[in-house]
């Protein structure tokens, strides 16, 4: 079959769809609308880079402590998890010292 009775390139013809559902602290939205990949090395690759993004924008400062990102192949079957997690252990309450040159910048407490 050529590509020109198909009107498929090679490129999509040989490209699976795949859906994220994310999943937070056991709660998982699904994705609806997937993707398609030419590899599962892809899909591994676009899995890690949105737990990633979920992690950064959602962990810092909430009560989440893991974003999961499930990958799922068009018949449903799981192909791969990529799970982010954050646990802080506050050991002791710590008073920042005051002095010259410890100017602590409000928004981010870093040093100036």
């Amino acid at each position: 079959m050529s590509t020109e009775t198909t009107g498929l390139s090679w490129r999509y013809a040989c490209m699976a769809k795949f859906f994220f559902d994310v999943g937070e602290d056991g709660t998982f939205v699904p994705d609806h609308d997937g993707e398609a990949f030419k590899s599962v090395d892809a899909v591994l690759t676009e899995a890690v880079a949105a737990a990633t993004a979920l992690a950064q924008e959602r962990l810092p400062g909430s009560n989440l402590q893991t974003v999961v990102v499930e990958a799922r192949d068009e018949h449903g079957s799981r192909v791969l998890t990529a799970t982010m997690s954050l646990k802080i252990d506050l050991v002791k309450a710590y008073v920042m010292p005051r002095g010259k040159g410890n100017a602590a910048d409000e928004s981010t407490g870093r040093s100036h």
